[in-house]
C-alpha cells in the first residue's frame, strides 16, 4: 500500500522558498540602466566578458554589454527618491504572522 507523506511544514516552506528566490533576484539585478554600448570607454569598452551579471560588479555598477564583451560599467537613470512602500509589501502576498502559513 502506498501512503502520501505530506510534511506539516510543506507549504512554509514552499512560501519561504518563493520569498528568498525573489529576494536574491532583487540582489542580483542592480538598480538603473546599463549606458549605451557606443558611450563606453576605457576599460569598460574592452572586449572581454570580466562579468555575467550584476552580482559579480562592486558597489553600485551593473554588469553592461558594450558590443563586444560584458564590463561592470556605472549605471545611467538611477532612481534617487525614497522608497514609499514598505520592504515587507514588495512580496506578491503581504507577510503573516504565521497562522496563514
Amino acid at each position: 500500500m502506498h501512503h502520501n507523506i505530506v510534511h506539516p511544514f510543506g507549504a512554509l516552506c514552499a512560501k519561504l522558498l518563493k520569498r528568498c528566490e525573489f529576494l536574491q533576484t532583487l540582489m542580483q539585478v542592480k538598480q538603473g540602466g546599463c549606458p549605451p554600448p557606443h558611450r563606453a570607454t576605457g576599460f569598460a569598452a574592452a572586449c572581454v566578458d570580466s562579468c555575467h551579471r550584476d552580482a559579480e560588479c562592486p558597489a553600485q555598477k551593473k554588469c553592461c554589454s558594450n558590443d563586444c564583451g560584458h564590463t561592470c560599467q556605472s549605471p545611467q537613470d538611477l532612481y534617487k527618491g525614497e522608497c514609499d512602500t514598505p520592504a515587507w509589501t514588495i512580496c506578491e502576498e503581504p507577510l503573516t504572522s504565521g497562522k496563514d502559513l
